[in-house]
């Protein structure tokens, strides 16, 4: 399995422990606007190209093992930024999640 897929299915079980607190942390006097969201999903696309060629990087066995594990840092960042954004944006699907969005 890959890390993206393992990434976003621990992201899935943390969205559905608390979804409570994910309420609780917008801001409910600023709402999002449709301008904001499509934002969020362009962004969210180049995320998920740069998480894809990551992960490219990670999985290729002709790679030295060291090379590829200082990418592993900025691999997690890149997996936080994209679930910071998907709390954002209601109704995604697992396609969505792992493939971006339909633009």
């Amino acid at each position: 399995m890959s890390y993206a897929l393992l990434n976003i299915k621990a992201i899935k079980k943390q969205a559905i422990r608390k979804p409570v607190e994910a309420l609780e942390d917008k801001d409910r006097t600023n709402t999002i606007t449709s301008e904001d969201i499509k934002a969020l999903k362009v962004k969210y696309n180049r995320l998920v190209y740069i998480c894809n060629r990551t992960e490219e990087y990670l999985n290729n066995d002709k790679m030295p093992l060291e090379a590829r594990e200082q990418w592993i840092p900025k691999y997690k960042e890149i997996i936080f930024k994209m679930e910071e954004i998907l709390t954002k944006i209601d109704n995604i699907t697992k396609e969505e999640m792992l493939e971006g969005f339909k633009l």
